[in-house]
């Protein structure tokens, strides 16, 4: 096969993977709108069960709250759980699909070394393989980075502590730099012991960021003509 077709060849499959890429992103965010719609309507419904019992019950030694107690403190924060959720969610495959692009090209060009035979881990690895192996000019990238960056220290903050941040004795919260990060991401909300909150808005803001870094490195690995 000639440097030109198989130049084409390899194009054509990057052009595929992008497209793959923004249908897996399309139908997590689509997960994302639905499930906070449920969240938002299955909370309404509990709210709008409490007030009619109380007001068709008014002399009732229990009132609302202690009839759906078990209704209302399952569903309690519920929407909240679910953006947590799906942070996470989008998050593991932003790590996928940047691990699939590295292992794709390398299975293309019949590499030797894999990302797993290099120094890191998760998105860092594939960053290492992009750069060292496929030789793969960052400097373009590098704003982009920071801000996915910024994902994953708010992910981590999630998955390791539950969403609160560890504040140290004898240090404020505004003094720690995760805190100085992490309040720089749209509809990220600390509160003064550090429990972390994030809306939509901050999912919708991640998923942008993920699909539009992924679609970069699939358009230098054009231009490189590998």
């Amino acid at each position: 096969m000639s440097r030109s077709a198989r130049d084409t060849s390899l194009n054509l499959y990057l052009s595929s993977l992008q497209q793959s890429i923004f249908f897996t992103f399309e139908e997590i965010d689509n997960f994302i709108n639905a499930s906070n719609k449920l969240a938002i309507k299955t909370s309404e419904s509990i709210s709008n069960r409490i007030d009619v019992w109380n007001k068709q019950n008014p002399s009732h030694y229990l009132s609302g709250h202690d009839v759906y107690e078990k209704e209302f403190f399952e569903l309690l924060n519920f929407d909240t759980k679910v953006n947590n959720a799906s942070l996470i969610l989008l998050y593991s495959q932003f790590e996928i699909e940047l691990n699939r692009i590295c292992i794709s090209i390398a299975k293309i060009q019949n590499k030797k070394i894999l990302p797993k035979d290099l120094n890191g881990k998760g998105i860092f690895q594939s960053k290492n393989y992009l750069i060292k192996v496929l030789d793969l000019d960052f400097s373009t990238l590098k704003h982009s980075w920071e801000i996915i960056d910024k994902f994953r220290m708010l992910r981590n903050e999630f998955v390791h502590q539950n969403g609160n941040i560890l504040i140290p004795e004898n240090q404020s919260l505004d003094s720690l730099d995760i805190y100085k990060t992490l309040k720089k991401i749209d509809g990220c909300d600390i509160s003064n012991n550090g429990s972390i909150k994030i809306t939509v808005s901050t999912l919708k803001a991640f998923s942008k960021h993920a699909q539009s870094f992924l679609n970069h490195v699939c358009d230098l690995l054009k231009e490189k003509k590998l």
